[in-house]
């Protein structure tokens, strides 16, 4: 009896470990199509990016004129992310690539 129990814990703990593993690709936790994750990690890379040239500057790492270009070229992308974002979720929304 003792061993037929042992077994029995034995599958369940390799099942825990080896199903999410194993289905990690085939579902989408979020519920949404990719796009939409593949958009938010850009704005959050692009924000994060924002305070990295700010520190930069700060820290004299980076021209003024540099700083410049690089923040206006990086919050004009934020732009249009956020703007993909907004109408990813909408009907009649932007058309995935």
């Amino acid at each position: 009896m003792a061993l037929v129990i042992a077994v029995i814990v034995i599958v369940a703990a390799f099942g825990l470990v080896f199903i999410p593993i194993l289905t990690s690709g085939t579902k989408d936790l979020g519920g949404g199509d990719g796009y939409e994750d593949d958009l938010c990690a850009e704005r959050d890379h692009l924000l994060a990016g924002l305070k990295d040239i700010d520190m930069d500057l700060a820290m004299g790492k980076v021209t003024p004129e540099d700083h410049a270009d690089m923040r206006r070229s990086m919050e004009d992308r934020a732009v249009d992310v956020l703007a993909e974002i907004d109408g990813a979720g909408r009907p009649g929304g932007p058309p995935h690539p």
